[in-house]
């Protein structure tokens, strides 16, 4: 500290002035380190006018804060210096900063009870009387808390409310209540204050003088009108229960019982005060409650009475006077009906007596005690509970607690073997209780008591409580006793490594060594190096335990060891066991076992003795499965697919040549590893030279094993080294099929930018499907970007949008999405095909030919892409194509039908192919067929309808004119669709078989008329012979 603060402490005004003549702003800004005070603030602690006057004329911060965020007015309000607060108010200081409680000087007046500063900075200096500290708090709140009512009463006038309740919905009666200042209660009671008001948890300002013990404030409160009876708080519970838990709440509580309150009212969980008091051990309250009447034989919504909560909390003196009340008040009956009531769940007094510790008890034998008490009302031992059938007995040999013990023993006498012996509905008995928890003494009293021994408990074994082991044993108990899982003791000793036990089981009582569990036929041996107990495997080696015996899952002990790398159990083995011995159930080693679960160590240990190299034998039996487990696995495939790099990279530094080798499907350790979307592993394997594009059987590639499984970074690294996105399996399947087949939508994303054949894609019916099923997942972003990314985005959108068509017909489950997918093609064919339009002529486009040479507008005619055809562009080149070169009047056309329909010459000069050009021109070609087809009706008519010689009539078969000239037309028209092969599509062979039949017909009626009239002639040349 510096002069300059020690001469402000010390009230020395010449010195400061002295002092302050040199280095002034350094002085001035200077700060004790405890507190952070400046000279201001320590002049106005000491409520020294001139020093505070000799600091602001040297020109001091009025506002500097300390370390509680004070300025030199927050200190003055607090010392209620009216003189030095009026000054700094004259030289222009802040009276409405905060500190770090959010307190201005208002509020720090109002907590000292200043009341004429308070109405100086409200009348003078402007302080808000809306203003509230960080915990809410109003003005008036404050001036409650410390007890000032003038304070308070002030604020009022000013018009604070006096209901605004603070962050806890407490209100300023609350705050005095808590606190303890009558006086302020009552000023505030007084004033209007709502005397039953409660806070967020449901609290009056009753329920917190209770709490507080400040039975004046309970006094004033009650006789202003405060309800006794109202329930609230987190168990929504009575002042009275407040009370009775409450040490030194007699005197609240006899104000409550003077006031009416019940003595027997219930909070939430059903418990009365007389509940309350018992488990506080509140005897002068409980007392109190039993002399107003409380009912000691009410029970809680849990079946609870109070003598259950009083015992289960050792209450000696509570469970006293409660069945000396009721032998007093009642009936010796009456006690005894008490001592033996059950709770919801059958536990009755004794059961929690019984449960009792030494640490629960509050003085030296109060357990013991409690217990004989209980025991002295004819308390039934032989009580189970509901749930888990368990007696007294049970719960005690739980807790361990010796002397209760022996009190119940001595209480049940010879009757003794029943109950001791009875067994809980998980079949323990208290021997088998005692045994799990390691209590020896309680064990030994049960055993001098006649408990059965002959069947031995297997926890005793699974915790390593050695010496009750052996006390078991030692009283004839049934060793290799096993539990519903198959676990004998020593199953369970070895597993939790406890070599103690372990000797004394094989050793001294012959425990059998190759039992096998029932889960998955483990030996002891098994269990202990799963566990990587070694000097348990050493001794279970040592006693005669083979380890060439495999479990279920063809594990021996030393794949157990290799499966979680135990190195140590591994050394023990080592002259019991061949390191290259295979499994007969999965055909691995265990060096196979250790690339599986990456275990380096392990690995690196097994390599001195078994070749990198060496491969899974044919299994006997699929217990793992064949993924992992497939016949002709190295370490390499193995360690690969599982993605332990550590591992991949020692194997690969004893040999490289391994990175090529294939298992019996033909897979390499890189599909294995891009398999399982092991990024890392993949460029190790790539980097050492693992050839990208090799196959499996199957035809299947890395990059296909990646995209089926999507995983997007390894199908990125396999591009960038150099994988083909387009080779095909023996299906014809290349990957991005089997990215939509499995929806994998970023990798199916990314590999519609690499290199792929959107027109065989489009063949491919299941990829369409598939893609359409992606885009259903991303509003038919997938659809858009294949559109997109192909050499003729507008002829994909129109042949996928027919795809799509012809597909929802077949496909009825999924008509709609196929229907709605078909749209959105269309609709993007629409719109490419305007944009194509826009940036080039309409007559490109539909001029430009597909793979199969066809022009795009036959294209869109066939898709029957209708909403693509009649876009304004299509339609106008249509137009354009329509009338050729010709710039006609619509007269002048009209004129040229009615020339061809009456001038047949003018018909045949234009039909056929001279040329004058005309007969190209779309339009004109047009009406020269409808006239054709005009004149082919006329010729109808004159041949059937209306013949110009009526069949009748004809003498002769031979053909008229007429019937000539619709024979050579027929014909013609015949050869026309047989050599157009377009006209025969669909319906379009009816035709043609109509015109087949009509020519055959003409030429059979013709042959048979020759003919018929050749045998006539040579009838009638007989006939002249003769």
């Amino acid at each position: 500290m510096i002069p300059m603060l020690m001469a402000v402490e010390a009230r020395n005004v010449p010195v400061l002035k002295e002092l302050l003549a040199h280095q002034t702003g350094f002085q001035l800004a200077a700060k004790k380190q405890d507190t952070g005070d400046s000279g201001l603030h320590l002049a106005c602690r000491k409520k020294d006018l001139d020093c505070v006057k000799l600091l602001v004329d040297a020109g001091v911060d009025l506002d500097l804060k300390n370390k509680d965020g004070q300025t030199a007015v927050h200190v003055a309000s607090w010392e209620g210096d009216d003189s030095v607060l009026r000054y700094l108010y004259s030289v222009g200081a802040s009276f409405n900063l905060h500190d770090k409680l959010e307190r201005m000087p208002l509020h720090i007046a109002a907590e000292r009870g200043h009341t004429g500063l308070v109405e100086f900075l409200i009348t003078h200096c402007k302080a808000p009387l809306t203003d509230r500290t960080r915990d809410g708090n109003t003005l008036i709140h404050v001036a409650s808390k410390f007890g000032h009512p003038d304070t308070a009463l002030a604020f009022l006038k000013r018009g604070v409310p006096l209901l605004m309740p603070n962050k806890d919905g407490a209100i300023c009666l609350h705050v005095a209540a808590e606190m303890g200042h009558t006086a302020v209660v009552k000023a505030l009671l007084a004033k209007g204050a709502a005397v039953n008001a409660v806070t967020k948890d449901g609290q009056t300002a009753l329920h917190l003088a209770v709490k507080y013990k400040k039975p004046q404030v309970v006094q004033a409160l009650i006789g202003s009108g405060a309800l006794v009876e109202t329930k609230g708080g987190e168990h929504m519970e009575t002042p009275l229960h407040i009370a009775a838990r409450t040490e030194g709440g007699e005197k609240c509580a006899e104000m409550l019982f003077k006031s009416g309150a019940n003595v027997n009212s219930t909070r939430e969980n059903g418990e009365t005060a007389l509940h309350v008091s018992a488990r506080y051990g509140r005897l002068s309250v409980l007392r109190s409650l039993l002399r107003e009447g409380a009912n000691p034989m009410h029970q809680s919504k849990t079946g609870e009475t109070a003598l259950h909560i009083a015992t289960r909390h050792c209450h000696l003196e509570i469970v006293k006077e409660l069945q000396e009340f009721i032998c007093q008040k009642r009936s010796l009956h009456d006690a005894i009906t008490l001592a033996n009531q059950q709770n919801n769940e059958g536990e009755a007094p004794i059961h929690l007596a019984a449960e009792l510790t030494k640490s629960v008890a509050h003085s030296d034998f109060e357990d013991t005690d409690l217990v004989k008490l209980i025991l002295g009302y004819n308390a039934n031992v032989s009580y189970t509970t509901r749930l888990t059938q368990e007696s007294c007995l049970h719960y005690c040999a739980r807790a361990g607690n010796v002397d209760v013990l022996l009190e119940i023993v001595r209480y049940i006498g010879p009757h003794i073997q029943a109950i001791v012996n009875k067994q809980s509905k998980n079949g323990q008995s208290p021997l088998l209780v005692a045994s799990e928890q390691g209590h020896l003494d309680i064990v030994k009293v049960l055993l001098k008591n006649q408990a059965r021994v002959d069947i031995f408990d297997e926890v005793t074994a699974e915790h390593g409580h050695q010496t009750v082991a052996d006390t078991l044993l030692y009283h004839k108990a049934f060793v290799n006793a096993k539990s519903k899982h198959g676990l004998t003791p020593l199953h369970l000793a070895a597993s939790q490594g406890n070599v103690t036990l372990v000797k004394l089981l094989v050793d001294k009582h012959g425990a059998t060594i190759d039992a096998l569990t029932l889960t998955n036929d483990s030996t002891a041996l098994h269990l202990a190096a799963d566990g990587g107990h070694s000097q348990v495997v050493r001794v279970l080696l040592e006693a005669g335990a083979s380890a060439l015996e495999e479990n279920a899952d063809g594990m021996t002990a030393l794949h157990l060891a290799a499966k979680h790398g135990h190195l140590d159990v591994m050394n023990e083995l080592t002259n019991y066991v061949p390191f290259k011995t295979a499994s007969t159930k999965t055909g691995l080693t265990a060096l196979h076992v250790a690339a599986v679960h990456g275990k380096a160590d392990f690995v690196r240990e097994m390599l001195i003795h078994v070749p990198a190299c060496v491969k899974s034998e044919p299994p006997a039996s699929g217990a793992f499965g064949t993924e992992w487990c497939s016949e002709g696995s190295t370490s390499l495939h193995l360690a690969a697919g599982n993605g332990h790099t550590s591992v991949v990279s020692l194997l690969l530094s004893k040999s490289t040549y391994q990175i090529h080798t294939k298992d019996k499907r033909g897979r390499t350790a890189l599909q294995r590893a891009a398999a399982n979307g092991h990024l890392e592993m993949c460029a190790l394997l790539i980097g050492q030279g693992a050839d990208i594009n090799t196959a499996d059987r199957n035809g299947f590639t890395a990059i296909h094993f990646a995209s089926s499984a999507g995983y997007l970074n390894v199908v990125k690294l396999l591009v960038d080294s150099g994988a083909s996105p387009i080779f095909e399996t023996k299906d014809g399947k290349v990957p991005i099929t089997f990215a939509a087949a499995s929806n994998h939508i970023d990798v199916l994303s990314y590999l519609m930018k690499k290199d792929h054949n959107s027109r065989s894609l489009m063949e491919d019916r299941k990829f369409v499907f598939d893609l359409m099923v992606c885009g259903r997942m991303n509003m038919n972003k997938c659809i858009e970007e294949f559109v997109l990314v192909s050499p003729a985005p507008v002829d994909t959108a129109a042949k996928l949008a027919r795809n799509y068509q012809l597909q929802a017909i077949k496909e009825k489950e999924r008509a709609r999405d196929l229907t709605a997918a078909s749209t959105h093609c269309e609709s993007m064919a629409v719109e490419l095909t305007a944009i194509a339009s826009n940036v080039s002529s309409a007559r490109k486009l539909l001029k430009a030919l597909d793979a199969h040479g066809t022009p795009f507008l036959d294209v869109l005619i066939d898709m029957e892409q209708k909403e693509v055809v009649a876009h304004p562009a299509v339609q106008k080149y249509l137009s354009d194509v329509w009338m050729g070169d010709l710039r006609w009047a619509n007269t002048r056309i009209i004129l040229l039908f009615f020339a061809l329909l009456l001038l047949p010459p003018l018909w045949v000069l234009f039909s056929l192919p001279f040329k004058h050009g005309l007969n190209r021109v779309p339009i004109i070609k047009f009406m020269t067929y409808l006239v054709s087809h005009i004149y082919l009706m006329a010729l109808f008519c004159l041949t059937i309808v209306a013949p110009l010689v009526p069949i009748h009539e004809s003498t002769s078969l031979v053909p008229h004119w007429y019937e000539w000239i619709l024979l050579a037309w027929l014909s013609g028209l015949l050869v026309l669709d047989l050599t157009s092969p377009g006209e025969r599509q669909g319906l379009g062979w009816i035709r043609t078989v109509n015109l087949a039949i009509c020519a055959v017909r003409h030429n059979l009626i013709f042959f048979f008329y020759c003919s018929l009239f050749n045998i006539f002639r040579l009838f009638m040349s007989a006939l002249e012979s003769v």
